[in-house]
């Protein structure tokens, strides 16, 4: 098993978790079980394909379990917002809430009001996002070619005052670009034992890539099988839901009498 796991790291392949069954080999006295059988996947292979879940299919007469691998299409919930630290050393978002504070003129009782100005500028900085850091790849590749461009100008002439200011300003987007890249990747792979900024190297982005792989919800187990569509689940939930609030109210009928 270690130089097993020694090749997987060093091919960069990522080893797919099983739903269905724990194992997929079985010995014929019926004692002995394994995970023997295995699914194997590169990141580039799930950059194209996306989430994806490896299903272990009931046995016959053979020994081993037949793999399924199925293709993505978990829609479970809308995603939640969440805070990225490095928006913090933006200079422009400060401004930014305290813009989007006094825009919002709300009434109420104070529980409401802060509920309503959270939700407010939550729409406001992910659309400030958007247009601060959206589209982070491609605009770095343009400002590193952009930069090469004047760099090559620079060999050949010398550069006019505009182009120079041009160049600095360019880098500064191009380092405040790179910058919030790097403490994102920080952030999501939730280490602690190093300092942000420390993001040249693969850990993080295994970090990230194994988080969201465990976090993923690819199906539910339930007592007479599972559930893998969603929209059931959203059905089953809320059923549930419907109960526990049914129970709840009557609950607090009773202490208030």
């Amino acid at each position: 098993m270690y130089l097993f796991n020694n090749f997987i790291g060093e091919m960069n392949v990522e080893d797919l978790n099983v739903l269905g069954c724990r194992f997929t080999w079985y010995h014929p006295n019926g004692r002995p079980m394994s995970r023997i059988d295995r699914v194997l996947i590169s990141e580039e292979w799930s950059q194209i394909w996306g989430e994806n879940a490896l299903w272990v299919l009931p046995r016959d007469v053979s020994d081993h379990c037949p793999l399924v691998l199925k293709n993505g299409g978990w829609d479970w919930r809308p995603k939640p917002f969440r805070f990225n630290n490095f928006w913090l050393q933006n200079h422009k978002f400060k401004g930014v809430v305290e813009e989007a504070l006094r825009g919002h003129d709300v009434s109420g009782w104070m529980s409401y009001v802060l509920k309503e100005n959270l939700k407010g500028l939550k729409a406001t900085i992910k659309e400030w996002n958007k247009e601060e850091y959206g589209g982070t790849e491609d605009r770095v590749e343009r400002l590193v070619e952009d930069i090469r461009g004047l760099d090559e100008l620079g060999e050949e002439r010398r550069l006019s005052e505009e182009e120079v200011v041009s160049r600095k300003s360019k880098f500064e987007e191009l380092w405040k670009l790179l910058k919030a890249k790097d403490a994102l990747i920080v952030q999501r792979s939730k280490s602690k034992w190093l300092k942000e900024g420390d993001t040249n190297s693969k850990y993080f982005l295994n970090s990230v890539k194994l988080r969201k792989s465990r976090n993923s919800i690819k199906a539910l187990r339930e007592n007479d099988g599972w559930v893998v569509s969603p929209i059931e689940f959203r059905a089953k939930w809320w059923s549930i839901s419907k109960i526990l609030w049914r129970m709840i109210g009557g609950t607090v009928q009773n202490w208030t009498r």
